[in-house]
């Protein structure tokens, strides 16, 4: 059971003062059906609001929500995902790893890690 390539996203703001960067070190993950897996995901950031968000893309796919994480406050999580998929952030160490429990192979896919300055934000909304 393959769960595909993990990729760094990099979200870029006009002005130059704002730093934000996501790094996702494993390019594979290999497990077997009802194991735990999780995708870890690092960011570094200038503002002292931090919200992460995940996605998943499967082929021939836009990504797809799944969930966002705060460092105040809960987020929110895609229903279809609400009872398997996880995210503990910690801001401190600046780290989101993505929990998935009880692994099915319809979870295989390209997992991205997120980082932006606003909650109120299209991230929501699926990528094209």
């Amino acid at each position: 059971f393959e769960s595909g390539k993990l990729c760094c996203s990099v979200f870029w703001c006009l002005n130059p003062n704002l730093i934000f960067t996501v790094h996702q070190p494993k390019v594979d993950v290999h497990t077997v059906e009802g194991e735990t897996v999780t995708l870890d995901c690092s960011y570094v950031t200038s503002v002292s609001n931090d919200y992460i968000f995940w996605y998943k893309q499967e082929a021939n796919a836009a990504p797809e929500f799944i969930l966002s994480r705060f460092k105040i406050g809960q987020g929110k999580t895609a229903g279809k995902y609400s009872d398997r998929y996880s995210c503990s952030m910690d801001a401190s160490a600046r780290q989101a790893p993505l929990r998935i429990e009880r692994v099915k192979p319809s979870d295989s896919g390209v997992f991205y890690c997120a980082l932006h300055y606003s909650e109120n934000s299209s991230l929501y909304n699926p990528l094209y």
